[in-house]
């Protein structure tokens, strides 16, 4: 009768106790857009999941040992999502270049997966810049002007090493490719 309904009630408290700065740390992780959404509360929430479910195993000693424990869980989401997104947009880039197919027959997948191929390998040949902004502008979804901050030097510089680039990555792969402006 004495005991809490709530299981595992001292590691509510430490999230309770922590919560403002364990926020404070997912928004600096997350980054500027996430200043710009309720994300932060999304990761928390998350984390706090995360943490309830392994409350058996999970041993801290004070308040800060706790604190980079949780930050440990969250940084772990936050990659993971990271690669889902990457994956996304590369899926999204293969498919705007003409390589992705929906055609389940493993002869259909064979190819799809030796256009990627040869799609890799032309992006490897690119030199570096032109590989840096292609994947920032392609797989990051940054901005021109963010990629400026990014890798140094004007907007409109970043702008013309994008077409530059793409124009390379084009004649490489060949007549079917269209990137654009995506």
């Amino acid at each position: 009768m004495g005991q809490s309904s709530t299981p595992h009630p001292e590691l509510h408290e430490m999230l309770q106790r922590c919560q403002g700065r364990l926020l404070a740390r997912i928004r600096w992780m997350l980054g500027e857009r996430a200043r710009q959404t309720a994300e932060t509360a999304d990761f928390l929430a998350w984390m706090s999941i995360k943490l309830l479910e392994s409350a058996d195993h999970l041993r801290w000693h004070d308040e800060t040992h706790f604190l980079n424990l949780a930050t440990r869980v969250a940084r772990h989401q936050l990659v993971d999502r990271q690669r889902r997104h990457r994956a996304e947009r590369f899926v999204h880039f293969t498919t705007a270049l003409g390589l992705a197919t929906t055609d389940t027959a493993p002869e259909a997948e064979l190819e799809g997966d030796e256009q990627v191929d040869h799609l890799l390998a032309a992006l490897e040949s690119l030199p570096a810049n032109y590989q840096r902004v292609i994947e920032l502008r392609h797989f990051d979804e940054m901005s021109f002007a963010d990629i400026a901050a990014t890798m140094g030097g004007t907007e409109n510089s970043v702008e013309i090493l994008h077409r530059r680039a793409v124009a390379k990555l084009g004649r490489l792969l060949g007549p079917r490719s269209d990137l654009g402006e995506a």
